[in-house]
């Protein structure tokens, strides 16, 4: 079991569904809900004062504010002080090939896959990143 998942989504019923397969999975103890690339920075920022740090992110691409790309970018610049390397999955709606393509930029995004979360998807990206 890891400690914390971080779901990065501005879709609220989506965030409800993918919270409910993971809950149901009893792979994680807690669960984190970012809706923007910017809540996620944050809660990266604030692991140093008491946020659990996600040992698995779920990250969308399309939110306001910041999206999916513009944290990536942003996690670059405080990749240092983390206190371990981040593991991210964007899991998006997007068919775009160059999507998938822009993600191999990121050595923290260990897997691109499509919405939604299900138990299947999320049993492999635990078998994968995990075992």
């Amino acid at each position: 079991m890891i400690d914390c998942i971080l779901l990065v989504d501005d879709n609220d019923a989506d965030n409800f569904m993918h919270e409910m397969v993971i809950e149901d999975s009893q792979v994680t103890k807690q669960i984190e809900i970012a809706r923007n690339g910017q809540e996620a920075f944050d809660y990266l920022n604030g692991v140093k004062d008491g946020n659990s740090f996600p040992d698995l992110i779920f990250l969308d691409i399309n939110m306001p504010i910041i999206n999916g790309w513009e944290f990536l970018d942003k996690v670059q610049a405080i990749k240092a002080e983390l206190p371990k390397d981040l593991k991210v999955v964007m899991l998006t709606t997007s068919l775009n090939p160059t999507d998938k393509k822009e993600a191999t930029k990121y050595e923290e995004v260990k897997l691109f896959r499509n919405k939604p979360l299900n138990k299947a998807l999320l049993k492999e990206v635990i078998e994968k990143l995990f075992d």
